[in-house]
């Protein structure tokens, strides 16, 4: 999925992207020190086994490890 970087932060040894594809927003969590500026475009592949998932309200709906949660 093809992204625009709203924000890039190092936190230690890897690097949290804030980026959107159209009206979704994504924190991609990305091992390493990377350098990115605002509005850079950025290749995201989303592993669904790796994915954390929250509702537009911030609910958590799904998690790597146990998958959909119930409502």
């Amino acid at each position: 999925v093809d992204c625009e970087v709203e924000l890039a932060e190092t936190g230690g040894s890897e690097t949290f992207i804030h980026a959107r594809h159209g009206d979704i927003e994504l924190t991609v969590q990305q091992e390493g020190i990377h350098v990115l500026s605002l509005g850079d475009r950025i290749p995201v592949f989303m592993d669904p086994r790796q994915m954390f998932v929250f509702d537009p309200g911030g609910k958590l709906l799904a998690t790597p490890d146990r998958g959909a949660l119930a409502s």
